[in-house]
Protein backbone atom coordinates (compact mmCIF):
# COMPACT_ATOMS: atom_id res chain seq x y z
CA UNK A 1 0.00 0.00 0.00
CA UNK A 2 1.20 3.17 -1.21
CA UNK A 3 0.83 6.32 1.44
CA UNK A 4 0.22 9.29 -0.94
CA UNK A 5 -1.55 8.15 -4.11
CA UNK A 6 -2.28 10.73 -6.68
CA UNK A 7 -5.74 10.62 -8.63
CA UNK A 8 -5.47 8.91 -11.80
CA UNK A 9 -7.13 10.64 -14.80
CA UNK A 10 -10.38 9.31 -14.73
CA UNK A 11 -10.81 10.95 -11.19
CA UNK A 12 -9.22 14.09 -12.01
CA UNK A 13 -11.82 14.34 -15.13
CA UNK A 14 -14.78 13.79 -12.84
CA UNK A 15 -13.65 16.33 -10.87
CA UNK A 16 -13.12 18.76 -13.89
CA UNK A 17 -16.72 17.88 -15.10
CA UNK A 18 -17.83 18.33 -11.25
CA UNK A 19 -16.45 21.75 -11.28
CA UNK A 20 -17.55 22.76 -14.61
CA UNK A 21 -21.29 21.91 -13.91
CA UNK A 22 -21.28 23.56 -10.62
CA UNK A 23 -20.01 26.95 -12.44
CA UNK A 24 -22.85 26.53 -14.76
CA UNK A 25 -25.10 25.62 -11.96
CA UNK A 26 -24.48 28.64 -10.11
CA UNK A 27 -24.85 30.71 -13.39
CA UNK A 28 -27.96 29.45 -14.36
CA UNK A 29 -29.30 30.52 -11.02
CA UNK A 30 -28.47 33.99 -11.32
CA UNK A 31 -30.03 34.04 -14.73
CA UNK A 32 -33.27 31.99 -13.77
CA UNK A 33 -33.71 34.53 -10.29
CA UNK A 34 -33.25 37.51 -12.89
CA UNK A 35 -36.41 36.42 -15.10
CA UNK A 36 -38.23 35.89 -11.86
CA UNK A 37 -37.32 39.70 -10.82
CA UNK A 38 -38.79 40.37 -14.66
CA UNK A 39 -41.51 38.07 -14.07
CA UNK A 40 -42.70 39.84 -10.51
CA UNK A 41 -42.47 43.21 -11.92
CA UNK A 42 -44.43 42.75 -14.96
CA UNK A 43 -47.18 41.19 -12.59
CA UNK A 44 -47.25 43.06 -10.32
CA UNK A 45 -48.00 45.82 -13.13
CA UNK A 46 -50.10 43.54 -14.64
CA UNK A 47 -52.65 43.34 -11.81
CA UNK A 48 -53.30 47.40 -12.16
CA UNK A 49 -55.39 46.38 -14.74
CA UNK A 50 -57.75 44.51 -13.09
CA UNK A 51 -57.86 47.23 -10.45
CA UNK A 52 -58.59 49.96 -12.94
CA UNK A 53 -61.34 47.57 -14.50
CA UNK A 54 -62.66 47.17 -10.59
CA UNK A 55 -62.83 50.33 -9.42
CA UNK A 56 -63.80 52.03 -12.87
CA UNK A 57 -67.05 49.50 -13.32
CA UNK A 58 -67.37 50.40 -10.11
CA UNK A 59 -67.89 53.70 -11.02
CA UNK A 60 -69.72 53.25 -14.29
CA UNK A 61 -72.26 51.16 -12.62
CA UNK A 62 -72.83 54.28 -10.36
CA UNK A 63 -72.74 56.42 -13.24
CA UNK A 64 -75.71 54.44 -15.03
CA UNK A 65 -77.62 53.92 -12.42
CA UNK A 66 -77.98 57.17 -11.11
CA UNK A 67 -78.05 59.27 -14.27
CA UNK A 68 -79.80 56.83 -16.59
CA UNK A 69 -78.16 57.77 -19.49
CA UNK A 70 -76.63 54.77 -21.37
CA UNK A 71 -74.24 57.22 -23.64
CA UNK A 72 -72.73 58.39 -20.34
CA UNK A 73 -72.16 55.07 -19.27
CA UNK A 74 -70.78 53.74 -22.52
CA UNK A 75 -68.45 56.77 -22.15
CA UNK A 76 -67.21 55.87 -18.67
CA UNK A 77 -66.29 52.32 -20.16
CA UNK A 78 -64.44 53.75 -22.83
CA UNK A 79 -62.67 55.96 -20.37
CA UNK A 80 -61.96 52.57 -18.66
CA UNK A 81 -60.40 51.01 -21.63
CA UNK A 82 -58.36 54.34 -22.23
CA UNK A 83 -56.79 54.58 -18.71
CA UNK A 84 -56.24 50.59 -18.89
CA UNK A 85 -54.40 50.75 -22.02
CA UNK A 86 -52.21 53.90 -20.83
CA UNK A 87 -51.23 52.30 -17.71
CA UNK A 88 -50.29 49.37 -19.60
CA UNK A 89 -48.17 51.22 -21.69
CA UNK A 90 -46.80 53.43 -19.26
CA UNK A 91 -45.71 49.98 -16.61
CA UNK A 92 -45.53 47.03 -19.13
CA UNK A 93 -42.83 45.48 -20.52
CA UNK A 94 -39.84 46.75 -17.96
CA UNK A 95 -36.85 44.33 -17.08
CA UNK A 96 -34.45 44.18 -14.42
CA UNK A 97 -31.48 45.13 -16.27
CA UNK A 98 -32.52 48.34 -17.54
CA UNK A 99 -35.91 49.21 -15.75
CA UNK A 100 -36.71 50.28 -19.22
CA UNK A 101 -39.44 49.10 -22.09
CA UNK A 102 -39.51 48.71 -25.31
CA UNK A 103 -42.34 50.49 -27.28
CA UNK A 104 -43.61 47.18 -28.67
CA UNK A 105 -43.76 45.22 -25.30
CA UNK A 106 -45.13 48.86 -23.86
CA UNK A 107 -47.76 48.42 -26.43
CA UNK A 108 -48.31 44.58 -25.92
CA UNK A 109 -48.85 45.59 -22.18
CA UNK A 110 -50.95 48.40 -23.15
CA UNK A 111 -53.48 46.05 -25.12
CA UNK A 112 -53.57 43.16 -22.66
CA UNK A 113 -54.30 45.26 -19.51
CA UNK A 114 -56.74 47.52 -21.84
CA UNK A 115 -58.75 44.20 -22.57
CA UNK A 116 -58.59 42.61 -18.71
CA UNK A 117 -59.44 46.05 -17.43
CA UNK A 118 -63.19 46.71 -19.80
CA UNK A 119 -63.68 43.04 -19.14
CA UNK A 120 -63.26 43.30 -15.69
CA UNK A 121 -65.19 46.56 -15.65
CA UNK A 122 -68.18 45.89 -17.68
CA UNK A 123 -68.45 42.58 -15.48
CA UNK A 124 -68.47 44.97 -11.78
CA UNK A 125 -70.70 47.19 -13.74
CA UNK A 126 -73.02 44.77 -14.62
CA UNK A 127 -72.72 43.14 -11.20
CA UNK A 128 -73.38 46.19 -9.26
CA UNK A 129 -75.93 48.12 -11.47
CA UNK A 130 -78.64 44.75 -11.64
CA UNK A 131 -78.81 44.60 -8.07
CA UNK A 132 -79.02 48.74 -7.50
CA UNK A 133 -81.55 48.38 -10.14
CA UNK A 134 -83.83 46.07 -8.90
CA UNK A 135 -83.88 47.59 -5.04
CA UNK A 136 -84.76 50.76 -6.90
CA UNK A 137 -87.52 49.38 -8.63
CA UNK A 138 -89.10 47.30 -5.99
CA UNK A 139 -89.25 50.68 -3.74
CA UNK A 140 -90.19 52.64 -6.64
CA UNK A 141 -86.92 55.42 -6.07
CA UNK A 142 -86.63 57.96 -8.75
CA UNK A 143 -87.47 57.02 -12.51
CA UNK A 144 -87.58 53.24 -11.55
CA UNK A 145 -90.84 53.78 -9.71
CA UNK A 146 -94.42 53.44 -11.63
Amino acid sequence: MRGGRSQGGLQRAASIRMRQSMARQRAAEWVGHHSDDEVEINGASGVAGGYVGLFGGIAAALIGVFTGDRELYFLSLLAILIVGFAYGVLSGGANTRTMKATIGNACIFGGLFSFVAIVVGIIVSIMVMVPVMMVFIALDIGRYGS
